[in-house]
């Protein structure tokens, strides 16, 4: 019986670890409405393109809550400068969208985008 959790044990650590650092793909996909960041920066961009600063602005901060959601569930499968980077393309976003430069936050946005890609 001793041997048998001398290997089930280890085993059983190795597959859940496995599972854990593997899950970003999924894990940061939307539980629900407030945690879907995809959606709210496609509707920043949206925004955006439609020079209603105030509406972007408002989902920005809903991007960003949705982002801290989501941070914690990714933490431990996703890279650590691929997190910061995602963070610090939220704050340039948030920058843009304070000057009203459609160019620098649209850039900004699909920069976020090819890292929302990688966060897998």
């Amino acid at each position: 019986m001793r041997k048998f959790f001398l290997y089930l044990v280890p085993s059983l650590f190795f597959v859940a670890s496995l599972l854990l650092m593997t899950s970003g793909g999924w894990l940061k996909e939307p539980v629900g409405k407030s945690d879907d960041v995809l959606f709210h920066v496609e509707n920043i961009e949206q925004y955006i393109q439609e020079k209603r600063w105030e509406e972007a602005a408002s989902e920005h901060k809903k991007a960003l809550q949705a982002w801290d959601q989501v941070s914690k569930r990714v933490q431990f499968s996703a890279e650590r400068d691929i997190i910061n980077e995602i963070k610090g393309s939220l704050s340039r976003i948030k920058g843009g969208i304070k000057a009203q430069n459609a160019n620098t936050t649209l850039s900004e946005i699909y920069y976020f985008y090819g890292l929302w890609e990688d966060l897998t």
